[in-house]
């Protein structure tokens, strides 16, 4: 039906209706991955900066504490998209929002 009745180039089909979850979760894996490339992060800096402070003498460690945030926000305290089992829920799902388009 949607090649017999839709424009090729401009035909949409969109859903008639959305439910939005929320639901706790734990995935010991991907928590294991987002430190391993802080982490590695991490050891990139120390390594970028011991190279800058032998090759030219500059002291790069008053940026040091920014870097390292700036690390954490990325690997470790922000969101990921990722597609789990049901064995990662810890209790029920709980509906966030019903959208009927």
């Amino acid at each position: 039906a949607r090649d017999t009745f839709l424009k090729p180039t401009s035909g949409l089909m969109m859903p008639s209706h959305a439910t939005m979850m929320i639901a706790p979760i734990v995935d010991e894996e991907e928590r294991k991955h987002q430190q391993n490339d802080y982490a590695a992060g991490m050891e990139d800096w120390k390594e970028f900066a011991e190279t800058t402070s032998n090759l030219y003498g500059v002291d790069m460690s008053v940026l040091e504490s920014n870097f390292d945030r700036e690390q954490k926000e990325y690997y470790v305290l922000s969101s990921r998209w990722a597609e789990l089992p049901t064995s990662c829920l810890l209790a029920e799902c709980a509906v966030v929002k019903e959208l009927d388009m």
